[in-house]
Formats: structure tokens, C-alpha cells, sequence
């Protein structure tokens, strides 16, 4: 059963907000996937963002709670439904404009990756995120290895959805 939040407070709002924000931007952007690609995507980046959090934030490591409570609680699963998820699928639709040369794609996770480190730091002044041995930079660290294993994934999705074989061509 999921827990709800100990008290609806800042860090529950920020979530929300943040969550509608994404999810909208999601939404009214012009198509640029296919239905498949997209579900990959957002089931990539939910599952990652699960993971990462689990073995880092989780026992033995605990180096950081997310929201009110170690334990898993309604909000954690709606941070990885529409915050995470929707921040990989946001990721990759910039992707697509930068991916050419290699030294525009660089710039960009670097970019995105400083981008998000600024976001994480406003979420950790709504105490989302309680730090205990972890250090904001070693969230550049992360995003980076992170943003760049979205792009090896997308890209590995195109290779076998083009190369897939689909009975009648």
C-alpha cells in the first residue's frame, strides 16, 4: 500500500506543480515520435529514475530521502510517473535538434545536465530532497552519466524499430 505524505506540504506542491508543468509541455509539443518510441521512453526513464534512486537513496548507500519519508509514498510514485518521466522524454526531444555534431550533443548534456542541477537545488530547498552524504555535485556527475545512457537507449530504440522486420512490406 502506498503511504500518504505525513503532512500535504511545500515539497508536496512543488512536486505537483512541477509534475503538471512537464506533463503540459509533453503534451503540447508537436509530435516528433512515434507511439512506440514514446512509450519506450517514458517506461525507460520511470524504471531508471526507480533504480537510481533505489540503490543510491536505498539501504546500504542512503545518501539521500526523497519527500517526507524514506519509505515509499504516493508522491514518490507520481515524481517518477509525470517528473521523471517526462523530463527523459523532454530530454530526448531537445536531443533530436542537438545530435549533430558530436560537439553540439556534448554541449547539450552539459547544458541540460547544469539545467537540471539548478532544478534538483530548488527542489532540495522544498525539502523533495534531504541530502545526508550526497553532495548537489555529484548530481552533475549523475545526470550526465544519465542523460547520455537516455541517448544510447533512443538510439538503440530507432536502430531495432528500423531495422524491425514488419510482415506485409
Amino acid at each position: 500500500m502506498l503511504l500518504l505524505p505525513k503532512k500535504f506540504d511545500e515539497n508536496e506542491i512543488f512536486i505537483l506543480i512541477i509534475g503538471f508543468f512537464l506533463t503540459l509541455l509533453v503534451l503540447i509539443l508537436p509530435r516528433k515520435f512515434s507511439l512506440t518510441e514514446t512509450v519506450l521512453i517514458f517506461l525507460f526513464n520511470f524504471y531508471l529514475a526507480a533504480v537510481v534512486d533505489h540503490i543510491i537513496a536505498g539501504p546500504p548507500l542512503n545518501l539521500y530521502d526523497i519527500m517526507d519519508d524514506p519509505k515509499f509514498e504516493i508522491m514518490d510514485l507520481f515524481m517518477y510517473l509525470f517528473v521523471y518521466t517526462s523530463s527523459g522524454y523532454l530530454f530526448i526531444y531537445g536531443y533530436t535538434y542537438f545530435s549533430r555534431p558530436w560537439y553540439k550533443s556534448t554541449a547539450y548534456v552539459l547544458a541540460v545536465a547544469l539545467f537540471t542541477v539548478g532544478l534538483e537545488w530548488i527542489a532540495h530547498n522544498f525539502l523533495v530532497f534531504k541530502y545526508f552524504e550526497w553532495s548537489i555535485y555529484f548530481s552533475m556527475i549523475a545526470y550526465v552519466i544519465l542523460f547520455t545512457v537516455n541517448i544510447y537507449f533512443f538510439k538503440l530504440v530507432r536502430h531495432l524499430l528500423r531495422n524491425a522486420h514488419v510482415p506485409g512490406q
